[in-house]
């Protein structure tokens, strides 16, 4: 009976350690040019909180990650800057080289990666964007295309239609197309025509929640059902009076307030989360003179913890006093780090070097920005009013220094300096100042130290009219 218990025992004990074993995944780095070679891997969990794990590999010998999977995921990659997205579930072992500046896969879930890749970095996808100026019957064919060649670049690489992957993926282009339609209808219809046509080309199969319940963590489904699925069902409950309540209501309390009466779990929980987890910053963008009117980051968080499971609720709470934290590092009065940045012809400069005795003005922004080039006649404006007092400088936290220069080739960028922060979101300089959302507008002394590192453009100009501090 002894020997049979410990039999029994190593049995557990052998099964046991194999599920741990085949909750990893093992990603291995061909072809690497220059070492130390820095790795950022950040993994979604299913609350919707990101995890983040760094690697420094120092040899081409040891240049293997092991990351924690439980399930088939996306984990988001930078690698000295680029920028890259993997699929991978429990128990894969991947090998990514490279060719030709592309990456090219061997091993488990070599189409799946592949298929990304082609996704993100193949040519003809330029040729099958969609144009919001086009007339509709035009626009519905170049979304049509586009999904069209998306859908058949999935069957060239994932051929088995049963695949978790490939069912994520035709879900996903499914909801993105559909968002995309919606989009068209609710900004360039006319708004006599607004209400049918939404109701008429929205997707309302989609709500079909339980039906999607794997695929919970989908990004463009959960997009969908946070946006789309709000306007969906503000409609339904609100009819004609939805536009008034929108302008007089709070946006995150009338926004969440319908996820919560009307998404279901497990949808709920991580949709509220997404909505809620740049609140802290967003309400320190907002001028003084507002902010009596808005809910507190912590109470929006209380109003809705019983929506929120633990997990999501926990973290919220733990974001704002992190928020809290964090804003000690640019304070008033605190002395602004030397950063180093790239100017438009990609040397290298200090932020020290910019100074000239005067309060700068520091715009941050990207290409991508729709509202940070919408603002930039206002910063030129305030530029030109206030040269003798105030110096501008704009800094682009763009995914890449090409982005940043098709940016000021494109846009009139206000500044006397035009800088870059390599690393964009993940630089240092945006990382310091906690730039999660832009515009953002951080107002320095001439001696370097913070004046407001959340001002506002309003708030700005009250300031320069009462000679600043």
């Amino acid at each position: 009976m002894k020997n049979n218990l410990l039999f029994l025992v190593f049995i557990l004990f052998l099964t046991s350690g194999c599920k741990k074993e085949q909750e990893f995944a093992v990603i291995h780095f061909k072809d690497i040019e220059q070492f130390p070679y820095n790795i950022i891997a950040t993994r979604i969990t299913e609350n919707a909180i990101a995890k983040t794990d760094t690697f420094n590999l120092e040899s081409q010998e040891n240049a293997v990650i092991s990351l924690e999977i439980k399930r088939p995921q996306y984990v988001y990659i930078q690698r000295n800057s680029e920028n890259s997205r993997l699929f991978l579930t429990p128990g894969t072992d991947l090998t990514i080289g490279q060719k030709n500046g592309r990456d090219v896969f061997e091993g488990d879930l070599k189409g799946e990666n592949t298929y990304l890749e082609e996704f993100y970095n193949t040519e003809n996808i330029e040729d099958l964007s969609w144009d919001y100026n086009a007339s509709f019957d035009t626009f519905k064919n170049q979304t049509s295309g586009f999904f069209n060649f998306m859908n058949n670049l999935l069957d060239t690489y994932v051929p088995d239609s049963t695949s978790y992957f490939y069912r994520l993926n035709k879900l996903e282009n499914r909801a993105f197309e559909n968002s995309a339609i919606l989009d068209y209808v609710l900004t360039r219809t006319p708004s006599a025509k607004k209400d049918s046509l939404f109701d008429a080309y929205i997707d309302k199969d989609l709500f079909d929640f339980k039906k999607f319940e794997a695929y919970s963590s989908a990004n463009y489904l959960k997009s969908f059902y946070e946006k789309k699925g709000f306007e969906y069902f503000a409609r339904k409950k609100y009819g004609e009076r939805l536009d008034s309540l929108r302008n007089a209501e709070e946006h995150y309390v009338f926004t969440s307030d319908i996820i919560a009466e009307y998404i279901p779990a497990p949808f709920k929980s991580t949709i509220l989360y997404d909505n809620l987890k740049y609140y802290p910053e967003e309400f320190d963008f907002v001028p003084d003179s507002l902010k009596a009117q808005l809910t507190t980051p912590h109470n929006i968080v209380e109003r809705y913890k019983e929506h929120l499971n633990e997990k999501t609720y926990e973290e919220l709470i733990a974001k704002i006093e992190r928020h809290k934290a964090n804003k000690l590092r640019y304070a008033k009065e605190t002395v602004v780090p030397d950063f180093s940045l790239q100017n438009d012809q990609k040397q290298s400069i200090n932020f020290k070097e910019v100074y000239k005795n005067k309060p700068i003005l520091i715009d941050v922004w990207a290409s991508w920005c729709g509202p940070c080039i919408r603002s930039f006649p206002k910063v030129r404006e305030l530029q030109e009013q206030y040269k003798t007092d105030l110096e501008v400088i704009s800094i682009s936290i763009d995914k890449t220094f090409d982005l940043f220069q098709k940016g000021l080739d494109k846009h009139q960028v206000p500044g006397s300096s035009k800088l870059y922060a390599e690393g964009g979101f993940s630089s240092t300089f945006a990382t310091h100042f906690n730039i999660v959302a832009i515009p953002r507008y951080i107002l320095i002394s001439q001696n370097g130290t913070v004046i407001d590192a959340t001002i506002s453009l309003k708030d700005l100009k009250a300031k320069l009219n009462s000679s600043m501090p």
